[in-house]
């Protein structure tokens, strides 16, 4: 099993941390999430924090009029891809794998950074 995680786990890693460095600018200011209309700070920051991972599915983060469809065709598909490699290991698959992690995590920071 773990052969079959060496190329998912240490990329959902990677992205984690760049959410971390990312997001850690914005919630570590204060200033920037405390204005009349703004949400308290905590749930804030862990939408900043955590909403790349949701990668297609952080749509609803930075726009009001999203859509379910696109989101669950982006959603599923990538997932899909990312299990690829999990499901049949190989040089391949680990790099298809490996791009649709990379796809979902900047969709991810997309819509993310695109509703702070």
């Amino acid at each position: 099993m773990p052969q079959r995680l060496r190329i998912i786990v240490p990329w959902l890693l990677i992205g984690l941390c760049l959410s971390m460095c990312c997001g850690g600018r914005v919630v570590f200011d204060p200033a920037q999430l405390t204005g009349p209309n703004d949400p308290p700070l905590w749930p804030s920051a862990l939408l900043v924090l955590f909403g790349p991972m949701a990668g297609p599915f952080a749509e609803p983060l930075a726009f009001v009029d999203y859509s379910w469809p696109r989101m669950i065709i982006w959603g599923v598909g990538l997932l899909a891809l990312i299990a690829l490699h999990p499901w049949r290991p190989g040089v391949r698959t680990g790099f298809v794998s490996m791009i649709a992690l990379l796809i979902w995590f900047l969709m991810g920071f997309a819509y993310t950074y695109h509703g702070v």
